[in-house]
């Protein structure tokens, strides 16, 4: 017998000798063709790791670089620059290039870099002054036209005729000359740590500046250093009438205040700095002194009217206080309020913001208090206006407001004392507005709104609505049921009310219940249908100039009246928003989730806005995703995967596993493995 052969389509097995022997011969075939793809995409990946690590770049250059070593603040130069020479250049704009070179000294935000423009200098000098300088525009200085004026080391210009006076006196008698002073004391820069008097124009022409940066006292004291400066700025083109300007004064750090010869010691007491303008004729509404001058201690560092801590008609930049010069007000230069702000146990306020504005819109001015609670808005238009406070912004307490007359020549003094809002009694509810975090109601001032109220029945219930003293509205609560007081109080707009707190009395038989509640000029975020979005995102910015920078307001910020000093805030289920701001410029941006501005921007934007006067019904259009029916999206085909090779009758589990490992190096090492495999099977 003999063994007959096996049919040719089964093959018998390998021995598994001869099986391992194949399979340590595939193993290394791969591995060897893996070397050969692998190996130079790894060696080029490996040099560019240490090329990485210690990177050694060759670069031709026509001319070789010289290092520059940094140069320490204390070993710049202190001679006076040569005329028409550039001081070093500030790294930060808005900074004086000549803080920069003194050791320990605050940054100076208020003070403008003009390093770059053609200063011109005074020499090292004890009360001297310039010749006549020439300004680039006309200015009308109260009904008085000047083209050029006298720059002069005490801290002041004048007009007609230079002045070397070093010891200040008051700015609100006769004078005798025309003077505008930011920092009127007896400056001395002969010492070796003071810098010197520069001034120049703008290279546009619409500004011109005087600094007295870094100056020392007399008698050649530079232990102690100023920083002072003049900025006049051309606003005729903004208002149209020839010789309207602003005068601004700005402040780095204030170290002294007196000279030696006006009975100073180590630069204090004696005769202080005072600061203002003046006419010089004495006569009433022609002058203007700031708040602090002529006291001790009150305008330096630290001082309760630090001049470089407090700031005027420029909230966001402390250590600036700017004066409109208009000639709508020919021939008077406004009335004055100053007094203080404390809380309900007489401790000061610092840190208030006090805002007042006309009640025809046609000026304003703000301010904060000082370290003692003090403040004072002065260089103001005349006439009837609200003044009002808002605390700070780390307090519980409430806003005040109050009607005043301002009057040239007859200052105004007025305290305010701020209390915690007083939240809705028990029993009382309002059906319109919202609560904010401190429990009283946000009324929308264009909507009537229902007051209810329950007490014992059968009484005789009547309500009250004033604010600034001035009664907006009274009626009746009729008894609804017994014990349920009901009444209609009509939209508030209509009454004269102006936005921010208010007060409602509720008398019950002769007895007065009260509470707060602030008037709200909302605006509104809707669709390109009119119709409100709901929780949209609205964003409030503030400037002190109408061509900005704009900033956003702080989440908290005084600059927001407590009736809503969230920002970002989100829209409320009618889409209204609001806010009680403070005087200045702005700017409000709103988004949301599935809406885009009408050019497809994310945000949409309103114009500026000036405030005063109030902006009313404010509305900010978002367009959402279209409505219209739109065809089922066909989803994109997905590749049917590839097919592993099926296991064969007689195959190895083991080698299976081996092909699925190198099935991932590419169809090569697929069909290399399947042609030495089929030896398996």
């Amino acid at each position: 017998m003999y063994d007959a052969p096996l049919p040719s389509r089964v093959r018998q097995p390998a021995s598994f000798s001869h099986r391992a022997w194949l399979l340590l011969v595939a193993i290394l075939a791969t591995l060897a063709l893996l070397a050969t793809f692998v190996t130079p995409t790894f060696a080029e990946e490996s040099l560019a790791e240490s090329e990485d690590t210690a990177p050694v770049v060759e670069v031709e250059s026509e001319e070789p670089v010289e290092l520059v070593e940094p140069v320490e603040p204390d070993l710049v130069p202190a001679g006076p620059p040569l005329k028409g020479e550039d001081l070093p250049a500030s790294e930060s704009f808005g900074l004086s290039p000549f803080a920069i070179a003194v050791p320990n000294r605050p940054a100076a935000p208020a003070l403008i870099d003009t390093s770059s423009w053609n200063l011109e200098y005074l020499e090292r000098n004890d009360d001297g002054s310039s010749g006549l300088v020439s300004l680039p525009f006309p200015i009308n200085f109260a009904g008085n036209f000047y083209e050029a004026l006298y720059v002069n080391n005490n801290g002041n210009v004048t007009f007609n005729s230079p002045m070397s006076t070093y010891t200040p006196f008051a700015l609100t008698g006769q004078t005798g000359v025309p003077i505008i002073a930011p920092f009127f004391a007896d400056i001395d820069t002969r010492g070796d740590g003071s810098e010197v008097v520069s001034f120049a124009q703008s290279p546009a022409g619409d500004r011109f500046v005087v600094n007295w940066i870094d100056v020392g006292y007399f008698s050649g004291h530079t232990d102690k250093l100023v920083s002072a400066q003049l900025v006049l700025t051309n606003r005729a083109e903004t208002t149209g009438a020839t010789g309207d300007f602003d005068i601004t004064f700005n402040y780095g750090s204030i170290q002294w205040e007196t000279g030696d010869a006006s009975n100073g010691v180590d630069g204090f007491g004696g005769s202080p700095v005072r600061a203002g303008y003046s006419l010089g004729t004495g006569e009433s509404g022609t002058f203007f002194e700031m708040s602090g001058s002529g006291e001790t201690g009150a305008m330096t560092d630290g001082g309760s009217r630090s001049l470089f801590a407090n700031s005027l008609n420029s909230l966001s930049t402390p250590g600036r206080y700017t004066f409109e010069m208009r000639a709508d007000s020919t021939g008077e230069l406004g009335g004055n309020v100053s007094g203080f702000i404390r809380n309900a146990v007489e401790n000061p306020l610092p840190g208030a913001i006090i805002s007042i504005v006309a009640n025809d819109g046609t000026w304003s001015s703000n301010t904060i208090s000082g370290s003692d609670g003090s403040y004072a808005l002065s260089g103001l238009g005349t006439g009837p206006a609200l003044l009002q406070v808002n605390p700070p912004g780390d307090t519980a307490l409430g806003s005040q407001a109050v009607s005043v007359v301002t009057v040239a020549g007859s200052p105004l003094s007025i305290d305010f004392t701020l209390h915690g809002p007083i939240g809705l009694p028990p029993g009382t509810t309002i059906d319109q507005g919202v609560l904010i975090d401190d429990g009283i109601p946000s009324i929308y001032w264009n909507d009537e709104f229902t007051i209810n109220h329950d007490d014992v029945p059968g009484a005789e219930v009547h309500f009250e609505i004033t604010q600034d003293g001035r009664v907006l509205a009274e009626g009746t609560l009729e008894e609804i049921t017994a014990g349920h007081y009901s009444g209609t109080v009509p939209p508030l707009l209509p009454l004269g009310v102006h936005s921010g707190p208010a007060q409602v009395s509720i008398i019950v038989n002769g007895a007065i219940i009260s509470f707060d509640i602030y008037i709200d000029p909302a605006g509104v975020v809707v669709d390109q249908h009119g119709e409100p979005i709901v929780g949209a995102e609205v964003i409030i910015y503030r400037s002190d100039n109408p061509d900005g920078p704009f900033e956003q307001i702080p989440d908290g910020s005084a600059l927001l009246s407590p009736s809503n000093r969230t920002n970002p805030d989100t829209t409320d289920a009618l889409g209204r928003f609001s806010w009680d701001t403070v005087p200045g410029y702005y700017r409000v941006s709103a988004s949301a989730p599935g809406y885009l501005a009408e050019d497809g921007s994310e945000l949409v934007w309103t114009d500026v806005l000036p405030i005063p006067p109030e902006h009313l019904d404010l509305i900010l259009v978002l367009h959402g995703e279209s409505t219209e029916p739109t065809s089922e999206p066909t989803a994109e085909p997905t590749a049917e995967p590839t097919p592993g090779p099926s296991p064969h009758a007689g195959g190895s589990s083991v080698l299976n596993w081996i092909l699925s490992i190198f099935e991932s190096l590419g169809s090569v090492f697929q069909f290399l493995m399947n042609r030495i495999l089929g030896l398996f099977r």
